[in-house]
Parts: C-alpha cells; sequence; structure tokens
C-alpha cells in the first residue's frame, strides 16, 4: 500500500544550513546512506520524503560539484536502461534535482560553464550528453503517441532537462559573449601604451 505525502524543502534546507559545520564527513556518510535507503522503500511517502531530503541538502552532501555531475548522471543512465516509475523516490530525486538546477542562477553549481572551474571534464561531458539524450528520448517518444499528454512540469523529466540545458547554454553563451568582448589582459595593455603614446 502507498501513501502520498507532499515534502516541502524549505524545513529541511533551513535544517541542513543550521547544522553548518556540524555536518562532518562522517554524518554527511550516514545520513547519505539512510537516504539512499529510504528511497529503496516500497511506501511512497517515505521514498518521496527521502528524495526530497537528499535533492534539498544536495549541495552540503555533496560538497563537489564532480560528484554531483555523478550522482545525477548515474540516475539518468540507470532510468536510461529500466525507467524508473513516476510513484519512485528515485524518478522524484532526478526531478528535483533537474528542476532545482534549472534555472541561470542555479545551473553553475551542478555544471560550470568555465574550463578552469570543471576538474573533470568527462564527468560533465557525460552528464549533458545523458540528459540530451532523455530529451530526444522522451519527445520522439511522445510524437509516437501523437501529441504530449502530461503536462506537469514535475512529472516530465525531459521538460526540467530542456530547462536545465537552457540555462547551461544560456549560461555558457553569456561566459563566450563576455570573453569575446574583453581583450585579453596583455593585448589591453599594449593597446593602452599605443594610445597614450599617440596622445602624448
Amino acid at each position: 500500500m502507498s501513501e502520498s505525502h507532499s515534502v516541502s524543502s524549505e524545513p529541511l534546507l533551513t535544517l541542513y544550513y543550521s547544522l553548518g559545520a556540524g555536518l562532518n564527513n562522517s554524518i554527511c556518510l550516514d545520513l547519505l546512506s539512510v537516504l539512499n535507503s529510504l528511497m529503496d522503500v516500497q511506501v511512497q511517502g517515505i521514498s518521496k520524503g527521502a528524495a526530497e531530503a537528499l535533492a534539498a541538502g544536495f549541495e552540503l552532501l555533496y560538497p563537489d560539484a564532480v560528484d554531483r555531475q555523478k550522482v545525477l548522471y548515474d540516475h539518468l543512465k540507470s532510468h536510461s536502461s529500466i525507467p524508473y516509475k513516476m510513484d519512485e523516490g528515485k524518478y522524484a530525486l532526478i526531478s528535483r534535482l533537474l528542476l532545482n538546477h534549472g534555472y541561470y542562477d542555479t545551473i553553475v553549481s551542478l555544471l560550470p560553464v568555465r574550463g578552469d572551474d570543471i576538474s573533470d571534464i568527462s564527468v560533465a561531458s557525460n552528464l549533458l550528453t545523458s540528459l540530451f539524450r532523455l530529451v530526444v528520448r522522451e519527445n520522439k517518444a511522445m510524437l509516437q503517441r501523437g501529441a504530449a499528454t502530461h503536462s506537469h512540469v514535475k512529472t516530465n523529466l525531459h521538460v526540467a532537462a530542456t530547462q536545465l540545458l537552457t540555462a547551461h547554454l544560456l549560461h555558457t553563451v553569456t561566459s563566450i559573449l563576455k570573453k569575446v568582448s574583453e581583450p585579453p589582459c596583455e593585448e589591453r595593455r599594449i593597446f593602452e601604451r599605443s594610445t597614450r603614446a599617440r596622445v602624448g
């Protein structure tokens, strides 16, 4: 028998940050183990509650962006092989993580856009590839069915994935434009010296 409960992430997030430095590595590992175990419980309210708790403290429980990328990538890979059911905690986790990071000001905590911010480019590349495949696969399936029948973003992984990819693309383009519009420091100094010489 399954139960459905709505879990707000705000109190959970407040709790995580109130603990602050008290969340050492040992406590984080224990908490992660418990939450991951609870997501496998065959009671909808418990599994989804665990997913919401993990998503709320995602950056604190996984301080390294590469680890966050690996977690999401691993779940997307598993979902691609054997699709998670929509009432599963793992499905709720993927959905929540995609939604949480699908904005211009939150995408960089998952996928930094500058090369020097990415310690393992292969992990980020794998994650982006998985997201693109998810979007293509789901849209293709909808076209084959004739129409998009699901409208709620929280139950549409491909919609949330599209939003995340769009945010990442926007951030990447903005970063490139800023870099192009600003000449390198050495070139700027040469330009300024030559300008002063001509004026003088």
